[in-house]
This record gives C-alpha cells, structure tokens and sequence, in this order.
C-alpha cells in the first residue's frame, strides 16, 4: 500500500488511529478505529464492537462520505467523525470493508479486515475446520457450519485442559476429530455426537469418560462400535438412533 493512501483499520483499546501516526499524508487518507478490547486480529471475539471514523483526512474534505460493510452489507454511511455500535447477528467472519465517497465518487481504495464472531476457522474444499472460539466453559455446541460452509473437523488439542467445559454438542456435520482435542477436559459430564465418529468414549474424552452421565448418540447408525461406552461407569442415560439393529 502507497504512502498516503492508508487507511488503518486499527485493533485497539477505543483509540483513534489517524493516517498521521503511520506517516500518512493529510488530505489523502481516512482512519476508522475498532475497539475489540484489545483482541488481536484473527482472534475470535463475543462483544460488541465500537466502531470509530474520521472522513475528514479524505482529500481534506470534512464533507467526505465513510461507507462501511459488514460482509458486502452496508452497516455505516457517515460524514465527518463519530463512532458507532457494530452488534454482527451471525458467528463466523466478518469482513468489514471501508471505502470513502467525494463528490459522490467513489474512491478507487478498499480497505478491509476479517474479523472472527465467536469461531475463527479455515476452508478447505469447501469444508470448515474450526481453529478457534470464545466457547471453552459450560455448555458449548459447536456449529454444523459456519457462513455456509459445514464444520467437518475438530483439529487436534483444538479443548485440550479446558476443564471448565461441561457438556458438548458435536453436530453431524463433524466427521473427524483431531489426538487429544479433548484432554484434560475433565469436567464434561454430558455429551451429544455423531455415531460416525465411530470412536469409543474413552478415546474421546480420556480424562472425563467415566464421568459422563448422559450420552446421546446422533446420525443414522445401524450398529455401535466395539468399546463404544467402555469405562464408562457414571452413565445414566444413553440415547442411540432408532436405525441402530446391532450393538
């Protein structure tokens, strides 16, 4: 990017990012500020976000237009300075874009930054691997897709020693789970997922197996795996589908 043509989309603490702290010219740039509460770029996050503009830096034109969108969709139009609040409805990225109108022309720079909702993943052939998530206590689900794509895979260590988490839901959508993504998670004590994982408990949840009281089992299984439920003494209700004929 040119001198003097930058406009910083800035992860901060609710401070104004202006073109002049990174050397950019006046009269060339606009600044726009998010403050996320020091969360870094690609780093998911579940709060509200303030989100500040300066139009004034545009051509030296306090008359300037901010447009701001939130995955293509118009979130802000504005002149002059000001901040609003950014609530995205969805998880999943966010990919804000910020262009600037003089004249009601507009200019030719886009600028953007991804931001994460809550879970941050990647796409391979058209298939989502989660990486990241604000969601490690209590009760968590893990969505079957995220901005369209459908979650397929829990990549290794993804919970390891999240001890704190209690009861998990695995959708049908998840055909692979990653060695120990589950270690040390000793407090889960409840536990929704797919038959297709075809793996026994306690390879799962090595550490909180024989703590599960509640089981359910989801998908179109015609038969349970050897050892599925081995050492799994707390049991109290196991739910299978009524498609299965050979246990």
């Amino acid at each position: 990017m040119k001198r003097g043509m930058m406009v910083v989309f800035a992860l901060l603490c609710g401070a104004m990012v202006t073109p002049s702290a990174f050397g950019a010219v006046r009269g060339e740039s606009a600044a726009v500020a998010i403050d996320t509460v020091a969360i870094a770029i690609g780093t998911p996050f579940d709060k509200i976000l303030p989100v500040a503009w300066d139009a004034t830096w545009v051509g030296g034109n306090s008359g300037a237009t901010v447009v701001i969108k939130d995955n293509g969709t118009e979130v802000k139009r504005a002149t002059g300075t000001g901040s609003f609040t950014w609530t995205p409805s969805t998880t999943g990225a966010h990919t804000l874009t910020y262009t600037t109108l003089i004249g009601g022309t507009a200019q030719s720079e886009v600028y953007s930054v991804t931001l994460y909702k809550e879970w941050r993943y990647t796409v391979t052939d058209g298939k989502a691997t989660i990486t990241a998530t604000t969601h490690t206590t209590g009760n968590v689900t893990i969505p079957d897709s995220l901005n369209g794509y459908p979650v397929t895979e829990i990549p290794a260590n993804f919970f390891s020693w999240e001890w704190q988490l209690t009861s998990l839901t695995i959708p049908n959508s998840v055909t692979s789970v990653g060695m120990d993504a589950f270690k040390g998670c000793t407090g889960i004590t409840s536990a929704s997922l797919p038959w297709s994982l075809k793996k026994p408990l306690s390879t799962l949840f090595p550490d909180s197996y024989s703590k599960l009281t509640n089981v359910t089992m989801t998908g179109t299984a015609t038969e349970i795996v050897a050892n599925q439920f081995s050492g799994c003494s707390a049991l109290n209700t196991v739910t299978i589908p009524a498609t299965v004929t050979s246990i």
